[in-house]
């Protein structure tokens, strides 16, 4: 159980998801406390929300406001298993393979 105070940009209630948006330039890395945090959500299978709901917990997303930055912070964050999302050029979200 975590005991503190998590902020999570989006909640997919759907799928259990968990999307996190950065727009960082290439070379700026997320907080490491954010992710771990993140995915100790996911591998507990779920979380309590601030209203005290039980919601599921299932994947973690990183959202980069550009592609390059997404492929300097790939090493660092497919470590503690969460997935990989840019904007391309054009607006449209492409995931990092």
């Amino acid at each position: 159980e975590i005991d503190n105070f998590i902020e999570i940009d989006h909640y997919d209630e759907a799928t259990g998801e968990i999307w996190d948006a950065k727009m960082y330039s290439p070379g700026n890395l997320p907080d490491i406390f954010q992710i771990r945090s993140y995915s100790s959500l996911v591998e507990a299978g779920s979380f309590v929300d601030d209203a005290g709901v039980l919601k599921r917990a299932t994947d973690v997303n990183y959202v980069f406001s550009e592609e390059l930055a997404a492929q300097q912070a790939k090493a660092y964050l497919e470590i503690e298993g969460v997935s990989l999302w840019f904007i391309d050029d054009v607006g449209n979200l492409k995931k990092l393979n």
